[in-house]
């Protein structure tokens, strides 16, 4: 693969769509059907064709499952805050680490963890700060 000229790479971002305007819009066609979107994706060129219906289904199923969503928070507020508030916590339980090797590990892992949550409490205070700003002026 050939390395990307920067000076190209300006230029031909001139007056492009964003990715997700562009995926949908009817310019990402003509680039599905050559080779250079089968090496992009690094597949073979004969499946480009089962790419449209692919973003078609997910389109429908976006739509459809937002809208799911969106009636089950109407209809029943504290069920579904439970369970997103259940997937925030399983999900953060299974990224922290289960086993350290090394007790410079141990440290690093608290170090990482107590930067983290200083970083988020200063950015909540200058949060706060700025919207009483805003009211007084």
């Amino acid at each position: 693969m050939k390395p990307i000229n920067p000076k190209r790479a300006a230029r031909s971002k001139a007056g492009r769509l964003s990715s997700s305007r562009w995926l949908l819009s009817s310019r990402f066609l003509p680039f599905c059907k050559g080779r250079r979107f089968a090496r992009y994706l690094q597949i073979s060129p004969g499946m480009c064709s089962a790419v449209p219906p692919l973003l078609g289904g997910l389109l429908i199923t976006l739509l459809l499952s937002a809208r799911l969503i969106n009636n089950l928070f109407e209809k029943r507020y504290a069920l579904m805050s439970r369970i997103v508030l259940g997937v925030m916590i399983a999900s953060t339980l299974m990224i922290l680490p289960t086993s350290f090797e090394t007790a410079f590990s141990v440290l690093l892992s608290a170090v990482c963890f107590a930067a983290g949550f200083a970083l988020a409490r200063w950015m909540d205070i200058a949060r706060v700060r700025s919207s009483e700003r805003e009211r007084m002026e």
